[in-house]
């Protein structure tokens, strides 16, 4: 929670890595559902992405939980679904849990979705992977 809160206001990366049921996805349940991290943010969302990454899955889901929604979305394009997601988070302070990240292509394919404002935006990122990890945390230690 300190590295949320950190001064810095370029976005920052924070990954939480280790081996599998260790609870990484419970501690970043734990910050996410936190009350004074929550009053610290404009926007929050979720998305879980794990082993077999599907993008428009993951977008959509993105996309649901900014708006706040629990239904289905239609059949647009990854890029429609890429753009609305930059629409929301654009000029706003955000805090994106990005849970179980396999591999680095997945991260390389939504980074560019972050626009860096400068208002301390964060992204906390899980994975069992250290070299993703090190990769997508490149202002601050996994």
């Amino acid at each position: 929670m300190d590295l949320l809160a950190k001064p810095h206001s370029k976005l920052e990366v924070v990954s939480i890595v280790g081996m599998g049921g260790i609870g990484k996805t419970t501690l970043a349940r734990i910050i996410y559902n936190d009350s004074l991290i929550d009053s610290d943010f404009d926007i929050r969302a979720w998305v879980t992405v794990s082993q077999e990454y599907r993008e428009q899955e993951v977008l959509k889901g993105l996309l649901n939980s900014l708006r706040g929604l629990n239904h289905e979305l239609g059949e647009e394009s990854i890029e429609k679904f890429a753009e609305n997601v930059f629409k929301i988070l654009k000029d706003k302070r955000y805090l994106i849990i990005i849970d179980d990240v396999w591999e680095i292509e997945p991260w390389n394919r939504v980074k560019s979705l972050f626009s860096d404002n400068n208002n301390r935006s964060r992204i906390i990122l899980t994975t069992r992977q250290p070299r993703v990890a090190e990769l997508a945390s490149r202002l601050c230690d996994p």
